[in-house]
């Protein structure tokens, strides 16, 4: 028997979520993407158990890969960018990502790459 419900989307196992090897996702049976607001409790854990720095960086990019021209963040990272929903919630989570970032490792740099982009999606 084969059921079709109008809710139903394709799903890929298959796709490609960051540019680099790891990122952090919200789970294997959910939409395994990468959220700011589940990153607000994950970035802390990992830098106390891992201090996988990498991983945090791929998946702020996947985040802020997204943005529009405007600067405004989705709530969602790749692989899903058809979901075009602008969240200001989401968004500042994302700030708060960045700053785990800079906190725990320093990367002062890094921080100075985005944050133009980053802010420009505040005002």
């Amino acid at each position: 028997m084969n059921i079709s419900l109008p809710q139903t989307a394709t799903w890929y196992n298959n796709a490609t979520t960051t540019q680099g090897s790891s990122c952090v996702v919200n789970g294997v049976k959910r939409d395994r993407e990468v959220l700011p607001g589940d990153m607000l409790v994950s970035l802390p854990s990992i830098f106390v158990s891992t201090n996988d720095l990498q991983l945090v960086r791929n998946s702020l990019d996947s985040l802020l890969a997204l943005q529009n021209s405007t600067g405004q963040l989705r709530y969602t990272g790749c692989p899903f960018d058809h979901l075009r929903i602008v969240s200001f919630t989401y968004h500042l989570y994302s700030s708060i990502g960045i700053y785990h970032l800079y906190r725990y490792s320093g990367d002062l740099e890094y921080v100075e790459i985005v944050w133009g982009n980053f802010t420009r999606g505040l005002a």
